[in-house]
């Protein structure tokens, strides 16, 4: 089973050219503590959109999903063609965190093979071209009730605007 980890706009944007639309350092700074020491899975093109400086993501196992056999890698990431591959790829003693993209997030979603989803809720809307409809409908589903971790006003260092950010934990 697999932990997700992202974060959505009011509706339910998750990015905009393979970037993140916001910049919340704290936001950053969180997830890097939840997913230290575990195994982050992420698709190709969310691969591709980290700052080149950042790959690989220290201190966790990588696992990039990419069905390219030639796709070139650094030694210590690892590939998976699928997220079942990917989670016999995931060491056992650590937490497989599916960070991206929303097609592997969805997928997982759908396929009913998450246990908790760490969702960051950002109240406002930013310009975007990918959406996710599972996670914005997970949010919006009255029937869950999310357990709040926490929740504050952060200034959005790409517009310089406050917006209110929460972390929330669905467990499924």
């Amino acid at each position: 089973m697999f932990s997700v980890v992202a974060a959505i706009d009011g509706s339910g944007g998750f990015s905009k050219g393979g970037r993140l639309p916001w910049r919340f350092p704290k936001e950053l700074a969180w997830f890097a503590k939840l997913t230290k020491g575990h195994t982050v899975i992420m698709g190709r093109k969310t691969w591709e959109s980290l700052p080149p400086a950042h790959r690989p993501l220290t201190g966790r196992t990588n696992i990039v999903l990419t069905s390219q056999v030639d796709y070139p890698l650094p030694p210590t990431v690892l590939r998976a063609p699928s997220l079942d591959d990917a989670l016999t790829l995931t060491p056992a003693s650590t937490t497989p965190f599916l960070i991206g993209g929303v097609r592997a997030i969805d997928e997982a979603l759908r396929r009913k093979v998450v246990n908790h989803v760490f969702l960051t809720s950002i109240e406002g809307r930013f310009s975007t071209d990918l959406k996710s409809s599972c996670l914005l409908g997970l949010l919006h589903d009255t029937g869950r009730h999310p357990t709040t971790l926490q929740s504050e006003m952060m200034v959005n260092r790409n517009d310089g605007q406050a917006y209110r950010v929460s972390q929330l934990q669905f467990d499924l």
